[in-house]
C-alpha cells in the first residue's frame, strides 16, 4: 500500500523528480514519497546522452552545473551505486569571429567562480581530437573537468540517497486523479490515495497529461530526435586516454567516445512531434504506435539516403534519417551548408568604466579585477552614447567603491583600465530628469 499523507509528492521517476526528491531529503524533509507509473528512467532519461557541460553564458547556470558535477562526484561514494562519471574533458569549437569572442567572454565567468578553462587553438583542438578537420576552425573552448555520466546510474544513485534519508519510491504506480482539498491536494493512484500538501509534476514527457488532470495546460509536446552510434574505428584502438566530448555550437552536433566507436548527437533544425494527441491514460506503446514509421525520412535531402560513419572495414549506413549538421569529423560525411552570421564589431572606447582601448563594449557577466586579483563581475553594461562611453555597474566591496578607485575589467579576454564614478555621467545634475 502507498503512504496515505505526505508533506510532498512527486510525479515522475525521471532524473528530475529522483533529483528533486534526493534534494529536498539533504533538506531536511522526510515525509516525502515519489511515484512512477513504470521504472525509474523509463521515459526520456534512459537515452539522454548524459553530457555534463559547465561553462555556461549565465554566471548563474555555470554556478548550477559546477555543483552537479561535484554532485556526480560524491554519489557513488555517498550511495555505493557507480554513476560511471567520465571527466574527459570537452572541446567546443568555434569557426567564426564571433564564436571565438563569445569564448573569451565565458572565460571571465570562468575566472570567477575558479573554473578552469582556456581558449585553445586549432592545433591543440587536433592534438586532443585526431579525428576532427580544423581547416575551418579558428579555436575552441577547452573546459577540462566536463564530461560525461550515465544518466539511469545517477538516476539510481539519487533514488537510493533520497530512500536511505527516509523518502518512499513506488514504481508501477499511475497517477489516475488530482483534486484539491481545503488545505491539501488528494492525488488518487492505482495502489491508493495520497493527500499530500505539495505535488511535483515532474513527469517529463507525461507533465501535459498530468497537468491536465487540474486544469492546466501546458506547452508540451514530445519530440522525435535522433543519435548515431558508430562501429568500431579504427583510429580509436590503442589509446590510453578518453577523446574529450566535442561540440560544434554552429554545426548543432555533439559527439563522444562510445565503447571501440563514436556516440554522436544532432539538433535537428525542424523536429518532428511526436503522440501529439496521447491521452493521460495511455501509456508508452501507445505513443510508439503512433510514431509513425519513416517519418523522419520524408525530410530527407534529396538524394541523401546514407549516412557515412567511420569504423573500420566499410561504412555504416543510416537509411530514413534527415540530413544530419554534423561537421569536423574526420570520415563523416554529412556536412550541410550553413549561413554565417555577420560579424558585429563593438564601436567607441571605454572611457568611464574603462579608460584603456577595449575590444567591445561590456555586456555583463565580465570580471572586474583589483591589482590582478578577481573581485566582482559587471552585472550589466554597454555603450553610452550620449556621453561617449562605456559603462559598466558592478557591485564592490566598500574599501574599494570610493570614486576614482581604479580597477580593471577583462572583456574579450582583453584587460582595459577602469574608473569608479559616483554620479551618472549622463545625466549628471538630473536635468533631463527634471524635464
Amino acid at each position: 500500500m502507498i503512504e496515505q499523507r505526505a508533506r510532498v509528492l512527486v510525479i515522475g521517476g525521471g532524473i528530475a523528480g529522483c533529483s528533486l526528491l534526493y534534494h529536498i531529503t539533504r533538506l531536511g524533509w522526510r515525509d516525502v514519497v515519489l511515484v512512477e507509473k513504470g521504472e525509474l528512467t523509463s521515459g526520456s532519461t534512459w537515452h539522454a546522452a548524459g553530457l555534463c557541460t559547465q561553462l555556461n553564458a549565465s554566471l548563474n547556470v555555470t554556478k548550477l552545473l559546477m555543483t552537479s558535477m561535484k554532485l556526480y562526484r560524491s554519489l557513488e561514494a555517498e550511495t555505493g551505486q557507480a554513476v560511471s562519471l567520465h571527466q574527459n574533458g570537452s572541446l567546443r569549437l568555434a569557426t567564426d569571429p564571433d564564436r571565438l569572442d563569445e569564448f573569451h567572454h565565458r572565460l571571465g565567468i570562468a575566472r570567477y567562480l575558479g573554473l578552469e578553462a582556456a581558449v585553445v587553438g586549432p592545433g591543440e583542438v587536433r592534438e586532443r581530437w585526431p579525428l576532427a578537420r580544423v581547416e575551418d576552425v579558428l579555436g575552441a573552448l577547452w573546459t577540462p573537468s566536463d564530461g560525461h555520466v550515465d544518466p539511469s546510474s545517477v538516476t539510481q544513485a539519487l533514488a537510493a540517497g533520497a530512500r536511505a534519508s527516509g523518502a518512499a519510491i513506488h514504481r508501477h504506480t499511475r497517477v489516475l486523479g488530482i483534486k484539491r482539498r481545503a488545505d491539501a491536494w488528494l492525488v488518487r493512484t492505482t495502489r491508493g490515495d495520497v493527500e499530500a500538501e505539495v505535488v511535483v509534476n515532474a513527469a517529463g514527457q507525461w507533465a501535459r497529461e498530468v497537468g491536465a488532470m487540474v486544469g492546466v495546460r501546458l506547452p508540451i509536446v514530445p519530440l522525435q530526435h535522433q543519435y548515431v552510434v558508430t562501429e568500431a574505428i579504427t583510429d580509436l584502438h590503442g589509446r590510453t586516454t578518453e577523446l574529450p566530448v566535442l561540440r560544434d555550437p554552429d554545426g548543432s552536433f555533439d559527439v563522444r567516445e562510445e565503447g571501440d566507436g563514436l556516440l554522436v548527437g544532432p539538433f535537428e533544425p525542424q523536429p518532428l512531434t511526436w503522440a501529439v494527441e496521447l491521452r493521460p491514460d495511455r501509456g508508452s506503446d501507445a505513443r510508439r504506435r503512433a510514431a509513425r514509421p519513416g517519418a523522419h525520412g520524408r525530410r530527407r535531402e534529396p538524394g541523401r539516403r546514407r549516412l557515412r560513419l567511420p569504423r573500420a572495414g566499410g561504412e555504416a549506413l543510416g537509411e530514413g534519417l534527415p540530413p544530419l549538421g554534423c561537421r569536423h569529423l574526420g570520415g563523416l560525411d554529412a556536412a550541410l551548408g550553413r549561413t554565417r552570421a555577420p560579424r558585429r564589431v563593438g564601436q567607441g572606447r571605454i572611457q568611464e568604466a574603462c579608460r584603456a582601448p577595449a575590444p567591445a563594449p561590456p555586456h555583463g557577466n565580465e570580471v572586474v579585477l583589483h591589482d590582478g586579483r578577481v573581485v566582482s563581475y559587471v552585472l550589466s553594461g554597454g555603450h553610452g552614447p550620449t556621453v561617449g562611453a562605456d559603462l559598466a555597474f558592478a557591485y564592490l566591496p566598500t574599501e574599494l567603491a570610493a570614486p576614482g578607485t581604479q580597477l580593471a575589467v577583462e572583456v574579450l579576454g582583453e584587460t582595459v583600465g577602469a574608473c569608479v564614478v559616483a554620479d551618472p555621467l549622463f545625466d549628471p545634475e538630473n536635468r533631463r530628469l527634471r524635464g
